[in-house]
């Protein structure tokens, strides 16, 4: 067997799960496999002033040297007191109102921007390529610009391998169906009960392997245009979002660059 179709070769073995349905040969992308995922919430609590009105109206103003207290004298000084004491009180409430966090909250699906739920662009010298991307929780249905995103967060994955990377997401949202158990039972962490968005569209796959005399910078990863892919996006019994594609029609490309964006 020549060079190129031994490397041609062991490059269809790293790529096979991205061509079959259901396959689980190799983690790259994360091929559906029963499992959970823990996450947290967090929450805010807030405290108020309050003053006594029955405590105030028990101040008395001091007497005042060298005069006689009348009865509505005294009423009109307790009245100032209690004013004066008052005044710090609603300073209070309205500080705690302006300034006080009501707790934080996760993005909520269709109405956060893709950029609002991904982290920070970081790369793997080693690779010369981006990390695989990663997404705060989203507990909305997401929009179709969400979804690839969320695609990317779901798929990508730094394994003994190389680094599995998934560029140029294009995809379509249909409908919302129910769970249907030959299609969607091995979604990892589904919640049978809620509703299932069915995916179609086209995204690249990529492997890159650690730069060396075999694998040189600039031509160090195996690119797969993967077309009519399908997919899901589905809700966990944590309730958060996840969404994932596999299977089409595939072509592969040897000695690729690395992607360094998104």
């Amino acid at each position: 067997m020549s060079k190129s179709a031994s490397l041609a070769a062991k490059g269809l073995t790293w790529l096979l799960p991205l061509m079959l349905p259901g396959a689980s040969l190799l983690p790259v992308l994360n091929l559906p496999t029963i499992q959970g995922t823990n996450f947290s919430s967090c929450f805010a609590k807030t405290t108020s002033c309050k003053v006594s009105i029955r405590r105030l109206r028990r101040i008395e103003a001091p007497p005042l040297p060298h005069k006689r207290i009348s009865h509505r004298l005294l009423e009109r000084e307790s009245a100032m007191s209690s004013s004066n004491l008052l005044r710090p009180a609603a300073y209070c409430l309205l500080a705690l109102t302006l300034f006080t966090p009501f707790g934080c909250k996760s993005a909520e699906g269709a109405g956060q921007s893709a950029a609002g739920i991904s982290g920070p662009l970081t790369m793997m010298p080693q690779y010369q390529s981006r990390a695989p991307r990663t997404c705060a929780k989203v507990t909305g249905p997401p929009s179709v610009g969400l979804a690839a995103v969320l695609v990317q967060c779901a798929m990508e994955t730094d394994s003994a391998f190389g680094v599995g990377l998934v560029q140029d997401v294009k995809i379509d949202m249909g409908k919302s169906r129910k769970f249907v158990y030959q299609t969607d039972a091995g979604l990892p962490g589904i919640d049978l009960d809620a509703q299932v968005y069915p995916l179609q569209g086209n995204y690249s796959a990529y492997l890159c392997r650690t730069i060396n005399n075999m694998s040189p910078a600039g031509a160090n990863c195996i690119k797969t245009l993967m077309t009519n892919a399908q997919g899901w996006c589905y809700k966990t019994s944590f309730g958060d979002y996840k969404c994932r594609m596999q299977g089409g029609a595939s072509q592969m490309i040897m000695g690729q660059p690395a992607p360094i964006a998104f």
